[in-house]
């Protein structure tokens, strides 16, 4: 993108990722990524094997719905 299409973007993106809002996020995130984690330890107790694929999907939309729409997708 470039010239103007890019001044509209940037316009309407720039509010978003504020400083106090990007701290915010990374808590978010800090959380998540803990809790992803005590989850993979509970399962590694029953398989030495894991499917990262799906874990890491799972974590993305938990972030998203966490930070772009406060809300937690799983219910938890």
């Amino acid at each position: 993108m470039s010239g103007q299409e890019w001044r509209d973007r940037r316009v309407k993106l720039t509010p978003i990722f504020t400083s106090g809002k990007m701290k915010m996020m990374f808590e978010l995130l800090d959380v998540l990524g803990d809790k992803l984690v005590r989850i993979l330890e509970d399962q590694l107790q029953y398989t030495h094997e894991l499917e990262m694929r799906s874990w890491l999907q799972r974590f993305t939309i938990d972030t998203i719905g966490n930070v772009a729409f406060g809300i937690e997708p799983n219910g938890n």
